[in-house]
């Protein structure tokens, strides 16, 4: 439905709950104020699927299925404008939004990854996808310049020189 409401998707970061994830986001009184609806996932285990260069691992649940059902259930009820879907996530949820933006650029016009933005290899995406990048080069849970746990190796700026390259 292209007349309905914009609609963010907000995937939570890694072991926070749904609420809190909402909560910390502050989207609520933004979404009340701009007209915008907020969906917050909540997938199980408190992490959505993701792993080294936003793909998926194969042992865990299909978090991009169960996010394209519920959209579907939320389209239903809400009639959302389908050319204005986006993500925002922060950390895990940043490199959902990678995940997202690659596996479901047919649903999603732009992604905002803050602290995690992922360059995804391959990138499935259809079509050029918009990444808004916000991230700290004091961050030592996603380092800046990579490096550190075994699903952040490739710097922010790699990740972002990937988009670019693919997004021109």
């Amino acid at each position: 439905a292209d007349a309905g409401l914009p609609l963010v998707v907000l995937p939570q970061a890694f072991g926070w709950s749904a609420e809190f994830n909402v909560q910390h986001s502050k989207l609520v009184p933004q979404a009340e104020r701009r007209s915008f609806s907020l969906l917050q996932l909540d997938s199980p285990g408190f992490a959505v699927n993701v792993a080294l260069d936003a793909r998926a691992n194969p042992a865990r649940p299909d978090d991009v299925a169960y996010t394209s059902t519920v959209l579907g259930e939320v389209d239903r009820v809400l009639c959302l404008d389908a050319r204005r879907i986006y993500c925002i996530g922060f950390s895990r949820g940043a490199r959902f939004c990678s995940r997202l933006a690659s596996e479901r650029s047919d649903i999603f016009a732009a992604i905002a990854a803050l602290s995690g933005v992922r360059y995804p290899r391959p990138n499935n995406a259809t079509r050029p996808v918009p990444v808004l990048v916000l991230h700290g080069t004091a961050d030592a849970v996603n380092p800046y310049l990579g490096g550190g746990p075994p699903y952040w190796q490739s710097s922010v700026a790699d990740a972002v020189a990937g988009w670019a390259a693919f997004n021109k």
